[in-house]
This record gives C-alpha cells, sequence and structure tokens, in this order.
C-alpha cells in the first residue's frame, strides 16, 4: 500500500523538525544509545545514564544528558486507556481505514483489567462511549459502531480535545494513558505559545502522558513530539512498509511501559543552564533527554538523584553521571540550547535519543544545504552572500568542511589581493628609483607593519662599491636622462590615477540605482585619493575633482530619490501585509463557516435540528452576527424543528383521536342490568334527614360566646362621622358602640408602614357594621378577622395566614343505598 508521507513542517525552524525517520517496532521501542538499565528497588543506583558533551570554544561548554529508569517487571494494574480518533477531513479514505484497524489491534491486546473510552474529535469533542469501559465489550463495539458512521469532516482543534481528554479520566487512582490517532494539525485552534505550555502544565498535573499514532496525508510531527516529549509520551508514525496491525501492537506497548513523573531532581551544580528547564517524565521503554551549557571542568564523577511518582508510588532513584571527552559529533548542540533558550525549552522535540539523533541529522543537512548555497553564490561573485550563507552553514555544523573551505577563499579573496599589490607596487618603485641613480639595489622582502624598503648593498654598473661622490658624479652626467625619466613617469601616473577615476565613476553609476550611500561614499574615497596624488598637475587635478563632485551631487540627488522611493515601497509593502492578513483572516473565518455548515448538513441530514440550531447555526451568528449565512441557517434549522414537531403533534392527536373513538365505540357496548338499582320511598330520605342531625356534634368550629356576639354585631345597623380622626380612637368608639372588643395587630401594620395614630375621615349611615368596617379599612389596605373571642384589625397578608377549620356531616353520604334503606 502506497501513501503520501509529507509531513507539514513550512513553519517548523530545522532544528524543530522532528524525526521524520522514525519509525514504529525495534527502531522506536527498546533501542536506546545509551547503556541498557539494571532492575533495581527503590532508593537504588542505577545505571543507564550518560553525558555527552562538545567544547565549542575555551569558554563555552555544552551538554546531553541522557537518564531512563530501570525497567522492572510487568504488572496486572489496571489502566484507564482514552483513544483521541481524529475524524477531521483529512482522516478519509484508507487512512481512515488503517487507523481504525491499528485501534481495533490496541484494543484486543489491552489487559482485562484495563478500561477504554473512546472520544471523537474534530471541531468538538464526541463520546463515542459512555465513559471507560472493558476494551473487548459490546460496550465498546457499539461505540466503533458509532464512530465509523461518523463522517470525517472539519479541521480539528487539539486543545479542546486534550482538555476534554484529561477532564473525562476519573479520579480512581488507576494509571492513565492518552493515545491520539491522526495527523496531529490543529487547523481549528493553532497552539500558541501560551496554550501550548498551559496544556501541558495540565496534562502534567493531571499524570496524563499523550502518545500518539501518526497518520494521514500531512502530518504535524513538532507538535505530537512537543506533547511525547513535555508529558512521558511515545509516537508511532504509520509507515508504508508496516500494517495496522503491528501499529496497534506498537501503541499496546507504548500503553503497558511504565511513566515515572518526577517531583524533585538534584542535578551537578556545575550544569548551569538546562533545558527543558523541568525535567520531563521518564519511561521504561526510552531514555530522556535534556541539553544546556556546564562549566568546564566543573563536573567530574557525580549523582543525579530524582524523586519520582509512579502509580501513586514514591520512589528514589539516582544516576552516576561521568561526563564524555568533547566529541563533533555533538557540535549541533549550540545551536540547539540556542533555540532552546528562546522558550527555556518548552518546544524541544527530543524523545529519547532516537529524536536527539535526528535533529542532529536534519541540522547537518541543512548545513549541507546551506554550504552548497554558499558555493554558488561565490562562484557568481556574490562575496557577502557567500560568506553569511557559509557563516549559518557553520552555525548549524562548526566541522562543516565545505563551509570553512568557502569562509578562507573568501578571506584570500579580501585581504591576500590588497596586500600582494601593495608589495609589488612599493618593490617596484624602489626598483625604479635605484635605476634611475645608476646603480643595482638589494630589496629586503616587504610586508605589513615593516618600515619603509631599505638600500642593503649600492654598487656601481663594474660590480665593485660605490662611494657616495662617485655617486653624485653619475647623477649630474646623467641629469638629462633622469629629469626624461621624471616627466615619463609623472605622465604615466596622471594616465592611471585617470583611469582609476573612470573605473571608479563607472562603478558609482551602476550602484547608483540600488545602492547610493554606498555609490556616495566610494566617490568621496575616490575624491580623497585625487586630493592627495602627488603627481597630478593643478589642472588634471581640477577636472579630475570637478567630475567626481558632480557625481556625489548626482549621487545625493538619487540617494534621496531612493529613500523617497523605499519609504514608498515600504508603506505599500506594508500595507499589502496587511491585506494579506486580513485576507488569511478571511479565509480562515470562511473555512471555518464552510466546515461547520458541513456538520450543519449533516445534522440535518440525521434529523438532530435541535443540535444544529443550538451547537453549530448559534456559532456561526455569534462568529458572524452581520452575515447572512448564521441567520439562515437558524432559522432554516428552527423551521424544520418547528415542522418536524408539528409532524409529530398531528401524528399523535390522530392517535389519540382514534384511541378516543375506540372508548366512545366501547362504551355502546350494552351490560345487563342485574342486579338492578332500587331507591327508597320518600318517608325513607324523611327520617334519614331527621337522622342526620346527630352528626352536628362532629362539628370541630368551637365558637365561644363572645364570637357569637361579634358576629352578631356585624349585622346591625351603624352609624359614625370621623374626621382626620386617628385609627385607635374609631376602634374604641365602634367597639363601645356595639358593646365588642376589638384590638389591632401592631406588628402586621408596623410591616405595613402604618400606627395605631394614622387618621381617618368617614361619614355613613345606615350601613350594617360589616359594611362599614370593610370600607374603612379597606382604604388603610386593612382587614379584620375574628379570633380568639376578638375582632382583629390586621393586614389581608397576615389575615390569609389565618385558617378556620369546619367539619360537614357527610357520613350518610358515603355509605351505600342499600345500607341506608336496609334493602342492602
Amino acid at each position: 500500500m502506497c501513501k503520501c508521507s509529507q509531513f507539514s513542517l513550512a513553519h517548523a525552524s530545522p532544528i524543530a523538525m522532528v524525526f521524520v525517520a522514525m519509525s514504529l517496532g525495534a527502531m522506536f521501542l527498546g533501542q536506546a544509545v545509551f547503556p541498557a538499565l539494571l532492575l533495581a528497588d527503590d532508593g537504588l543506583a542505577v545505571d543507564g545514564a550518560r553525558l555527552a558533551t562538545y567544547q565549542h570554544s575555551a569558554n563555552e561548554s555544552y551538554f546531553a544528558l541522557s537518564l531512563k529508569p530501570p525497567v522492572g517487571s510487568k504488572t496486572q494494574a489496571p489502566r484507564d486507556v482514552l483513544v483521541l480518533f481524529d475524524t477531521s477531513a483529512s482522516q478519509a479514505g484508507v487512512y481512515r481505514d488503517d487507523a481504525l484497524a491499528a485501534t481495533l489491534s490496541l484494543l484486543g491486546r489491552l489487559g482485562e483489567n484495563d478500561r477504554v473510552k473512546l472520544v471523537a474529535v474534530d471541531l468538538n469533542a464526541i463520546d463515542m462511549s459512555e465513559g471507560f469501559v472493558p476494551p473487548q465489550g459490546s460496550a465498546m463495539q457499539a461505540a466503533l459502531e458509532k464512530l465509523r458512521h461518523r463522517a470525517p469532516l472539519g479541521s480539528t482543534d487539539m486543545v479542546l480535545g486534550l482538555q476534554k481528554a484529561v477532564e473525562s479520566f476519573p479520579a480512581n487512582g488507576n494509571s492513565r494513558v492518552l493515545i491520539y490517532v491522526g495527523d496531529g494539525q490543529s487547523q481549528a485552534n493553532a497552539f500558541s505559545e501560551k496554550e501550548l505550555e498551559q496544556t501541558i502544565s495540565m496534562l502534567v498535573e493531571a499524570r496524563v502522558p499523550v502518545s500518539s499514532f501518526a497518520i494521514g496525508p500531512q502530518r504535524d510531527m513538532r507538535s505530537l513530539a512537543v506533547l511525547a516529549n513535555q508529558t512521558g509520551g511515545q509516537i508511532v508514525i504509520d509507515r508504508e512498509d508496516a500494517n495496522p496491525q503491528e501499529n496497534g501492537v506498537a501503541l499496546a506497548q507504548i500503553a503497558a511501559a511504565a511513566v515515572l513523573w518526577p517531583t524533585s531532581v538534584t542535578l551537578p551544580a556545575g550544569l548551569q543552564e538546562i533545558y527543558p528547564r523541568q525535567l520531563p517524565p521518564l519511561r521504561t521503554d526510552r531514555d530522556t533527554v535534556v541539553i544546556g551549557v556546564f562549566q568546564k571542568n566543573s563536573i567530574k564523577t557525580q549523582q543525579v538523584a530524582a524523586s519520582l511518582e509512579a502509580g501513586g508510588r514514591q520512589l528514589k532513584l539516582s544516576w552516576r553521571v561521568q561526563p564524555d571527552a568533547s566529541s563533533d559529533d555533538f557540535a549541533f548542540l549550540p545551536k540547539l540550547v540556542e533555540d532552546a533558550r528562546r522558550d527555556g525549552g518548552l518546544t524541544l522535540p527530543t524523545v529519547g535519543s532516537a529524536g536527539l539523533r535526528e535533529v542532529a541529522r536534519m541540522m547537518a543537512a541543512d548545513s549541507h544545504q546551506l554550504a552548497k548555497m554558499s558555493g554558488r553564490a561565490l562562484a557568481l561573485g556574490d562575496a557577502d552572500a557567500a560568506e553569511r550563507l557559509a557563516g549559518a552553514a557553520e552555525e548549524n555544523d562548526p566541522a562543516n568542511p565545505q563551509a570553512l573551505i568557502i569562509k578562507n577563499a573568501i578571506h584570500r579573496t579580501r585581504h591576500g589581493s590588497a596586500n600582494g599589490s601593495a608589495n609589488g607596487d612599493s618593490n617596484a618603485a624602489a626598483k625604479g628609483g635605484a635605476k634611475r641613480k645608476g646603480v643595482k639595489a638589494e630589496i629586503k622582502s616587504f610586508t605589513p607593519g615593516e618600515a619603509d624598503l631599505t638600500l642593503v648593498q649600492l654598487t656601481t654598473p663594474g660590480g665593485e662599491e660605490a662611494a657616495p661622490d662617485s655617486l653624485l658624479s653619475d647623477f649630474e652626467a646623467n641629469e638629462g636622462e633622469f629629469l626624461k625619466s621624471v616627466i615619463n613617469d609623472t605622465a604615466a601616473q596622471t594616465q592611471v590615477i585617470n583611469a582609476e577615476v573612470e573605473v571608479g565613476l563607472l562603478a558609482a553609476r551602476n550602484s547608483l540605482a540600488t545602492d547610493p550611500e554606498g555609490a556616495k561614499q566610494s566617490l568621496k574615497l575616490l575624491l580623497e585619493n585625487v586630493e592627495r596624488a602627488p603627481d597630478l598637475s593643478a589642472e588634471d587635478r581640477g577636472a579630475l575633482r570637478n567630475q567626481i563632485v558632480e557625481a556625489i551631487r548626482e549621487a545625493g540627488r538619487l540617494q534621496l530619490e531612493f529613500e523617497d522611493r523605499k519609504v514608498r515601497e515600504e508603506a505599500l509593502q506594508a500595507a499589502a501585509v496587511d491585506r494579506q492578513r486580513a485576507l488569511k483572516a478571511v479565509s480562515r473565518n470562511e473555512e471555518r463557516i464552510r466546515q461547520l455548515m458541513a456538520r450543519f448538513d449533516s445534522l440535518l441530514d440525521e434529523g438532530r435540528y435541535r443540535e444544529a440550531e443550538d451547537q453549530v447555526a448559534q456559532q456561526i451568528v455569534e462568529d458572524e452576527p452581520d452575515g447572512t449565512i448564521g441567520i439562515s441557517a437558524l432559522l432554516n434549522s428552527r423551521e424544520m424543528r418547528m415542522q418536524a414537531d408539528i409532524m409529530r403533534l398531528r401524528d399523535m392527536r390522530w392517535r389519540n383521536f382514534a384511541d378516543a373513538l375506540l372508548t366512545v365505540e366501547e362504551s355502546a357496548v350494552p351490560f345487563p342490568d342485574e342486579p338492578s338499582i332500587v331507591y327508597p320511598d320518600a318517608q325513607f330520605w324523611e327520617e334519614l334527614t331527621i337522622r342526620r342531625k346527630k352528626y352536628k356534634s362532629l362539628d370541630l368550629l368551637s365558637s365561644g360566646g363572645s364570637e357569637e356576639k361579634i358576629f352578631a354585631a356585624l349585622d346591625d345597623q351603624t352609624t359614625f362621622e370621623f374626621l382626620e380622626t386617628p385609627l385607635s380612637e374609631v376602634l374604641d368608639y365602634i367597639g363601645e358602640l356595639h358593646d365588642i372588643p376589638i384590638v389591632i395587630d401592631s406588628k402586621a401594620l408596623d410591616d405595613l408602614g402604618l400606627d395605631s395614630d394614622t387618621p381617618v375621615t368617614r361619614n355613613l349611615a345606615g350601613v350594617t357594621l360589616r359594611s362599614a368596617l370593610r370600607i374603612t379599612l379597606k382604604e388603610l389596605e386593612l382587614t379584620y378577622i375574628i379570633k380568639n373571642e376578638v375582632l382583629m384589625i390586621t393586614t389581608p397578608e397576615e389575615a390569609e395566614t389565618q385558617l378556620v377549620t369546619r367539619v360537614y356531616p357527610v357520613g350518610d353520604l358515603v355509605m351505600p343505598i342499600g345500607i341506608l334503606s336496609g334493602r342492602g
């Protein structure tokens, strides 16, 4: 089976591109670069540590420390395994089939004490199983069947999926294992550095190692490797030569391995910088690697001690650490440490020694590519670009021979030619001066920094040593020839300077369009050389000066135009970047809405109108309040839901109507009147009425004489006239007039904001006392009750709480007629 194996590493630095070539099986599981571990008990020292070093310079030493716990024996302790299955649009076709097959193989190799929860993740995280269930039971089969019918749509929100996974684990003390099946791309919600740090802290605090089965057309290996490294997980990569069953076996082996969570670590004092800053969890099936900087000769043979937690048990382990000799195999450590400093090692992808090897390999490959580019730049004559590329190649791999050769060639080109030209010119001048004097000169070899050339020995043309007087006579004899040679030399020097000026002006003219400032500086140096030339005539010097000054003015003018054009171009570029960013934001939003609408259509097809309205359409409206898509989806789903509800109610109404008609038909069925109902005669009913009087004794209303007197007084006629009279005086007057006790419920009136001095104005005549009290008290929002042999003035609320119990005689009504008539 042939599959695409390209990885999404467009945004990853060369250091962060992780072990693409790593695979499952023996290459990944059980192998390590460092020595094998010995079984050890709690608190004992164990083998399995290596401190590799690299001496970058006299003051810079780097290290890579590998630690591995003892393997121990496998236990049957129960585990809670959560399988986070990616159901985004990228997981379709053969990738979906292989992922399901690997998941089935994993479930078939878990222990009988293990419990598994299956969760599908894309834009949301949806439970496929009801909690943690046995891996081979009917509940898991139902969850797998539900997963098979879930359409691969949208993109993945890894942040939400990992958070949901952590929240799903029960607090039962079992070991926790999280296995992600997918490509690791979180396009719906990309990890920011802060979100990545918070997610890793959440996983470590919950003791949840994240292992992954990387499968898909494009895999974000960087994110998967970072999660595995920081949480003590592993990675299985789908390969063309591996079948899904082997992948499932590898995942089951990962789930069976023990994970040790560091609670405190003691490292040698000489380790100055350590990345990651917190020691990652340790696994029994691979080593854990940290990198950093240490003081040279500060670490001899020392101990690394750690307190760890595993399965609720506290362990103490220690390793003997003896630094290896500096090796060029670890020349990549300076660059790796420099990159780790940016985020404290948070995004280090070194999942064990295999991950560290892969990082070194990829850095060496990048260095080789940069060195090739540097060689091409040097061949094209761009020494500056060649030097920069060679420096970048040497930074990734200080031992890269091609980069060193190119740098040395650039150095010789720039410095060697200048020194050689100076030496040749000086030697030629010295020899010419000696010839003009008619003598031979033996010249000392000249090197930069020495004094001027020195004549060691003067001789005549005959070979004899010349005395000063003879030299003077020779000079006078050849005076004409000497002057002629001087004139010739001056003319030649003038021609050389003219040629230099022409070349300089031409070079400046060629660079004015791209680098006017550099051309201007070159012209100033050329003008300075012309001013200092000793053999130029005033006329030639003035002509050359005018040409150069005019060129400098032109360069200044072009520089202003260049800077103005550059400012405009930068503004246009910034505007283009802003437009591009806005277009990308719009594109991302449109893609998200498209994915949500695909989910919306799927929910409508399944008849899940309420979920489509509440979860999808409402989300689109919140993301794009002014858009029409969300409103249309919301109204459409709501209309379809209402139509479905109406049809359901209509069907229910028709069905119940038929059921009601059936009861009517049933009621029309005749039945025999046997025995028949016989009612007693009138005399019996009269006797029954007389006998019912004895039931009056059951009346529980025990109203005394005072209350009966009050009830009677309420029916009496009354007349009174009050003008701004306090309430207490009005009640006293009424009480004396009708000879009944009247009291005020002071507490109830206080709650209403009234008191006994509230003024009353009322003129009534020819009405009953009951009506007069109701009319007078209604204006004050008061009423009265008869209780405890007094007439109490209170509020309606309080009166409603005062209930009166009455019993009525119904005993004869509940007895059968036959019994009452004596004919039963």
